[in-house]
């Protein structure tokens, strides 16, 4: 178990014999004596944890249903990044693939024979996320090496916009300051853009949903995640 600031995650799985895997998950801990979250936290500084998981539960992040038309906006506050790190993590991975390949065409198909045609190919993402403060911004280094990576990219194949708000500013996104509204939003809304997936608190998930119904985004691409 390992313990960073106020998240814990990484667990060892025994698999067959000589072998592990890793599950890698996020509890966050809240300011409460009481809360369930401050328990195992001090259960785990203890040495006393011990986790029984059953699932998965839901239908997933299937790449393949998501990456409608090749276009996707995802709306995030918060936690609600947690469910888009793999997909984040596979991306930056296809774009250092893709970039090896231009100057190593081995790499590339390397890649192709390891994982197949890619349904990120030719895959055009909006990424909007709000934090109340850096330490909050949970997949920092992912979400500012695919943002780097996707800038040498033609055509762009991500861009990051991301509000802290306490003001800090992060290196490698665009920055803004201002809650999510009508005005930032409609260029990336157009029947072009695709599906729009919103995860983050009840409130976040109404207002940007909102916002979205205004600028006429049809109801079959629009997705909620409540966390």
């Amino acid at each position: 178990m390992c313990i960073r600031d106020r998240y814990m995650g990484r667990v060892i799985i025994p698999e067959a014999e000589g072998e592990e895997d890793v599950l890698s998950f996020y509890i966050k801990r809240y300011d409460n004596p009481k809360s369930f979250t401050t328990f195992l936290f001090e259960a785990a500084e203890a040495g006393k944890v011990n986790f029984a998981l059953s699932g998965p539960h839901g239908e997933g992040l299937e790449l393949e249903d998501t990456l409608h038309d090749k276009k996707l906006s995802i709306y995030v506050a918060g936690t609600g990044i947690l469910p888009f790190l793999d997909f984040f993590a596979e991306a930056t991975e296809y774009l250092i693939h893709k970039t090896l390949g231009s100057k190593r065409p081995e790499a590339a198909k390397s890649w192709n024979l390891h994982k197949g045609p890619s349904v990120l190919e030719g895959a055009n993402i909006t990424f909007f996320a709000s934090f109340s403060s850096e330490e909050e911004f949970l997949g920092r280094s992912i979400i500012q090496s695919l943002a780097k990576l996707s800038a040498a990219h033609e055509p762009r194949f991500f861009q990051a916009y991301v509000r802290i708000s306490d003001g800090t500013k992060i290196e490698g996104v665009e920055n803004f300051n201002e809650h999510l509204s009508t005005s930032q939003l409609a260029p990336f809304t157009s029947a072009m853009y695709g599906r729009h997936i919103i995860c983050g608190p009840t409130k976040f998930n109404r207002d940007v949903a909102r916002i979205l119904g205004t600028l006429e985004v049809p109801e079959q691409l629009l997705s909620l995640i409540h966390i």
